[in-house]
């Protein structure tokens, strides 16, 4: 229980980020494990848009119009992600 108190006391809200592009494994590993996350009645609010270059600010500002309830923009390098 004091290893989850420390975490928690840790965290912290980030505004500022590195140009760096994430691997694309460590995005997969991100996100699985972000699907676990519990939510109330299990309504999964959530919904995710990965882009890349030079589309990040053009799908970023869609979904953030659509006032989508939660908007998460994330740049990957590689290319577009694969479709499920």
């Amino acid at each position: 229980m004091s290893e989850i108190l420390a975490a928690l006391q840790r965290r912290k809200s980030v505004r500022g980020f590195k140009p760096d592009p994430i691997a694309r494994d460590k995005l997969e590993a991100l996100l699985s494990t972000a699907q676990l996350a519990p939510s109330w009645c299990n309504i999964q609010p959530w919904r995710v848009a990965i882009t890349v270059p030079p589309f990040t600010g053009e799908v970023s500002a869609a979904l953030t119009a659509a006032a989508a309830p939660l908007v998460a923009t994330v740049a990957a390098a590689g290319g577009p992600p694969a479709r499920s």
